[in-house]
């Protein structure tokens, strides 16, 4: 039995549990007509991640890196290593502005803002290799992309990671597996990308996680803290 049969059948059963015991109909209204009419946000402000000149260039570049890659020949391991840097710089943007702004606000803004690159690229990518995929694989990425954007679109709370980073992981893992199955012998692209991707979140990251400025809204001076 496939991957996708296995999916089909799940589905279907999951469906038919519901209908036979709260109806669809009413899991329908409460699930996604009660919650879309009391908290989703205007479509333009579910769209606004998605806008600015900032991600046309940040996917300008990644697109040119890509193009580099296509383009070069056998061998021309210093073509395959310029198009990793173009490939990341999205992702390193985070880490060299930590250089230019002291501002924790700004600095957590610079690095959420990987994460419509990511999206962009992911869904673009798993389209283009749909047909090199099966099972699992073939819908993954489209569920994770759809979760993610869920997740942020919720109460229009773009601003808050909710913990959905290690889908950022999993979705880039499965982007560079995708790209890979496009483009042959890209070795010389691949690794220095995730290695220098990796690198640059995690000090992104620690100085995100350190300056916690998403917790700006608890003053701790206003009244003694609580101890338990």
């Amino acid at each position: 039995m496939s991957g996708v049969t296995i999916i089909r059948t799940v589905i279907s059963l999951a469906l038919l549990l519901v209908h036979f015991s709260v109806g669809l109909k009413n899991y329908w209204h409460w699930t996604i007509e009660f919650a879309a009419a009391r908290r989703t946000p205007a479509r333009g402000e579910m769209l606004a991640i998605y806008q600015g000149k900032i991600l046309l260039l940040w996917l300008a570049i990644f697109a040119a890196g890509a193009i580099l890659l296509w383009f070069r020949g056998r061998g021309q391991r210093g073509l395959a290593l310029a198009s990793a840097l173009f490939m990341s710089a999205p992702f390193v943007w985070p880490a060299i502005y930590l250089l230019r702004d002291q501002d924790a606000s700004e600095r957590a803004d610079r690095l959420l803002g990987v994460w419509p690159v990511l999206l962009i690229m992911a869904f673009v990518v798993a389209l283009s290799s749909i047909r090199r995929r099966t099972g699992i694989a073939l819908v993954l990425p489209f569920i994770l992309i759809a979760a993610v954007n869920g997740n942020f679109m919720s109460q229009q709370l773009w601003g808050s990671t909710y913990a959905v980073w290690p889908l950022f992981m999993i979705l880039f893992a499965g982007t560079i597996a995708g790209l890979a199955s496009l483009l042959k012998s890209w070795s010389w692209t691949a690794i220095p990308l995730a290695a220098i991707v990796a690198a640059s979140l995690l000090i992104s990251g620690a100085f995100y996680v350190g300056a916690h400025e998403r917790l700006d809204y608890a003053n701790l001076s206003d009244g003694e803290p609580a101890r338990f």
